[in-house]
């Protein structure tokens, strides 16, 4: 939101263009093609953006604007939630509903700004998951749960033994 309140469109968010800082705070790096919107423009005079997380507009459609990343936010959940990109499997469900109005081939059917879509997101229901497992990794559980017989991972998978 803060870049989008000056009027600079990143215009490449992608996963590897989103970072973890050391104070537990998320950062956008890489705005070597973010620009300024530039209003009465027909459509971006350079196209660029990263195949499958830029939005439409980026490859001379319209003009680029918030929308446009959004548009790759958007992109990027879908591939944080199902491992694909929109164009290739889409997340269902309520979280799926907001993933498919963010990726909407048409910018004004997308949220406006990322204020909009930040509210649509606090309004889904939270439901805390288990984390993820290798599909190499099975649990073993014994046929007999007992202190001298606890739960392990099976497989090299690399994982640490877990004991309950």
């Amino acid at each position: 939101a803060p870049l989008h309140r000056e009027n600079i469109v990143h215009r490449d968010i992608k996963p590897e263009n989103i970072v973890l800082g050391a104070d537990s705070q998320v950062y956008l790096i890489d705005f070597g093609i973010a620009r300024f919107e530039k209003a009465g423009r027909s459509a971006d005079t350079t196209l660029l953006g990263t195949h499958g997380y830029a939005a439409p507009e980026q490859f001379g459609f319209c003009q680029s604007d918030a929308r446009a990343d959004i548009y790759s936010l958007g992109a990027v959940l879908n591939q944080v939630v199902t491992g694909a990109s929109p164009n290739e499997a889409r997340a269902d469900g309520l979280l799926g509903e907001v993933i498919a109005r963010c990726t909407n081939l048409d910018p004004q059917q997308r949220y406006s700004n990322v204020r909009e879509l930040d509210a649509a997101l606090a309004a889904l229901p939270c439901r805390r998951a288990a984390p993820p497992r290798p599909a190499a990794c099975r649990p073993n559980w014994p046929t007999r749960r007992s202190a001298a017989s606890p739960c392990r991972w099976r497989t090299g998978c690399g994982r640490r033994n877990i004991t309950r």
